[in-house]
């Protein structure tokens, strides 16, 4: 079975949330899940604080079967980091670097003065 990303999860409801616990062996974790009302959102902020928190409701290997899950899930990388180094993503960064290098360079900066006066001291 393969991890679902970070941003597949995020958007997951207390349902989806579920089926994907039963699909991994954590079943027995479904009840006390849902009453809790955790969402994809929720089952990602999940850390050890807060399941030490519901001790009383879970049993410790519980805890350590949805920790070890928790932070499977929070360790698969998104999706759109694939994304954001396609070519196109990385021609439009190389237009913007360019052309805020164009502003800052540009004469009628109110900023250039300042620094103006300060190299002609040095000279």
């Amino acid at each position: 079975m393969t991890i679902p990303s970070m941003e597949e999860v995020k958007g997951w409801d207390m349902d989806q949330v579920q089926d994907y616990l039963k699909q991994t062996g954590l079943s027995d974790c479904c009840d006390i899940l849902m009453r809790k009302q955790v969402d994809g959102l929720a089952l990602l902020g999940m850390n050890d604080a807060v399941l030490q928190l519901w001790s009383r409701d879970m049993k410790i290997m519980q805890i350590k079967k949805l920790s070890k899950l928790v932070s499977q899930l929070n360790t698969t990388p998104m999706q759109a980091s694939r994304i954001s180094n396609s070519p196109a993503v990385l021609r439009q960064r190389k237009d913007i670097k360019v052309s805020e290098g164009s502003v800052a360079a540009s004469s009628d900066n109110e900023w250039g003065s300042d620094f103006e006066d300060a190299t002609e001291t040095i000279k």
